[in-house]
């Protein structure tokens, strides 16, 4: 009976929590805050807070980049510029439309790297606008990444990390040749193989 209540205290509690406006705060970008959520080669660029709209990421030169954000319920304006003008663009999008752009590789195969920043602009509320921030490292097209560690497959608590892991450093202790360990849901684990190859679990 005792949960009960607190269960129903909960519920009443939380329909009491109503909308408010945020415009006692400054916008993210005139902040100077990167915020706005993009995502590259299908996953949400995040900053290492878990934030969206700042990121960094390894790409092969011999892959196509591809930049999209989700549909918006409003339309807005979207401006991109990149380094080493690989890319600059300025176009409106309707609401519920998803953006897609592509960047040939062709565009940055003798580089090593570009940035690009961006603004959005929503087109039903002045003055507020938001952006986003990426740097990208080119690395060669025939280069193999590590594989990413996994739960071990005879469904005990084991995370197999790769047979390519000379040293594994588990929560800052490290083992040589250890390619499966004991792992709980706060392990943190990332190992390194004998041509400096790295991958992490947990960070």
């Amino acid at each position: 009976m005792k949960n009960f209540i607190l269960f129903l205290f909960v519920i009443i509690g939380c329909q009491d929590l109503k909308y408010m406006d945020d415009k006692f705060s400054l916008s993210s970008a005139l902040a100077g805050s990167y915020e706005y959520p993009i995502f590259l080669q299908k996953k949400l660029c995040l900053d290492l807070n878990k934030r969206p709209g700042l990121c960094s990421l390894h790409h092969r030169k011999n892959q196509t980049f591809q930049i999209e954000v989700d549909p918006r319920p409003y339309s807005y304006t979207f401006a991109i510029k990149c380094s080493k003008g690989i890319l600059e663009k300025r176009v409106d999008i309707s609401k519920r439309k998803r953006l897609s752009m592509e960047i040939s590789p062709d565009t940055f195969k003798d580089l090593n790297g570009f940035t690009c920043i961006g603004e959005i602009f929503p087109h039903n509320r002045e003055t507020v606008s938001a952006r986003f921030n990426f740097l990208v490292r080119l690395v060669k097209g025939d280069y193999i990444f590590r594989e990413d560690p996994h739960k071990y497959s005879d469904g005990e608590s084991l995370l197999a990390v790769g047979r390519h892991s000379l040293y594994t450093t588990v929560d800052t202790k490290t083992y040589r040749k250890k390619t499966i360990i004991p792992f709980n849901y706060d392990t943190k684990v990332y190992t390194e193989s004998y041509n400096m190859r790295f991958n992490q679990y947990g960070y």
